[in-house]
């Protein structure tokens, strides 16, 4: 995590700064169900994790922005980056490791604009 500020530059405050996580393993233990393995010890990051206990997990995750701040104006771009992951779904046809139900329908989603 990095911080910097510049005063009185252009009649204001100008501020530029940003944060990166890495995320080098997230294991995750052997799942069981009253004494039966129902899903074997795995390492989730940077992957999808789709079906499975952790949630997505991309191995860098970062946000930068830039802030001009004057008076009672405040001007601020931030950028997030969220690195690839692995998407190790087989087919929408496959079962539920969990609960055995299988999704034929896929998801859909919404258009991003009107």
């Amino acid at each position: 995590m990095a911080d910097y500020t510049i005063d009185d530059l252009l009649g204001g405050e100008v501020s530029v700064g940003g944060t990166a996580t890495y995320t080098k393993e997230y294991k995750i233990g052997d799942f069981m169900v009253e004494g039966i393995k129902v899903e074997k010890a795995y390492d989730a990051a940077g992957f999808l994790n789709y079906q499975l206990a952790a949630t997505s997990l991309p191995k860098w995750k970062a946000q930068g922005y830039l802030q001009y701040h004057t008076g009672p104006h405040n001007l601020r771009l931030t950028v997030n980056y969220i690195h690839k992951y692995i998407d190790q779904r087989t087919s929408i046809l496959a079962p539920n490791p969990q609960t055995g139900q299988v999704n034929t329908a896929g998801r859909r989603s919404p258009s991003p604009c009107c």
